[in-house]
């Protein structure tokens, strides 16, 4: 008996292993290629973030540290980045897998919607307009969105698309780790 997989809608093919790697791959590519070439970006939005960082790494608030986004901080915490001191190396590397991701989750949503070259073709297209990558030496909290969208997105696709109980309720757990990291 066939195994059934919870978010598949399509036969998989000898070729769905190979094309995944080649998105992986390329996405992969690319993001070395910008995180080598573009610069760091510091907004004053930044300076919020590692602010509201600090307090929340000392345990201190000034009442409105959570009047943004509160993951964000609790990132740069993780991250040892409290203050200008501190190195962003890894944020960058942990941003650049996001952008990875964020890719690869494009080409799993597109694999459901059209499971033959038409996903992969669109995936292409997708890394090769930059949108995942352009955020990832920014410090700032759009790479951590466009990942929980791209996770949302799929999560939904997969819900509508789902052919089992099983699978749905798989899909609302992805779609509601995607809305509530939003």
């Amino acid at each position: 008996m066939k195994r059934k997989i919870a978010f598949e809608t399509a036969k998989s093919g000898w070729r769905e292993p190979y094309a995944q790697g080649i998105i992986l791959a390329v996405a992969a590519a690319v993001v070395v290629v910008w995180v080598l070439t573009k610069p760091i970006v510091f907004t004053q939005d930044t300076i919020t973030y590692i602010n509201a960082a600090r307090e929340l790494r000392l345990g201190q608030s000034t009442g409105d540290i959570f009047s943004r986004l509160p993951a964000f901080p609790a990132v740069l915490a993780a991250f040892h980045i409290t203050d200008l001191e501190h190195t962003v190396f890894w944020l960058i590397v942990f941003q650049a897998c996001l952008a990875v991701g964020s890719c690869w989750l494009f080409y799993l949503t597109a694999r459901l919607l059209s499971p033959r070259l038409g996903a992969f073709v669109v995936s292409i297209i997708f890394i090769a307009s930059l949108i995942p990558f352009v955020q990832v030496k920014h410090i700032m909290t759009e790479q951590t969105f466009l990942f929980e969208t791209m996770l949302t997105a799929f999560g939904m696709v997969a819900y509508l698309l789902a052919r089992t109980m099983r699978g749905a309720w798989s899909s609302l757990a992805v779609l509601g780790v995607g809305t509530t990291l939003m």
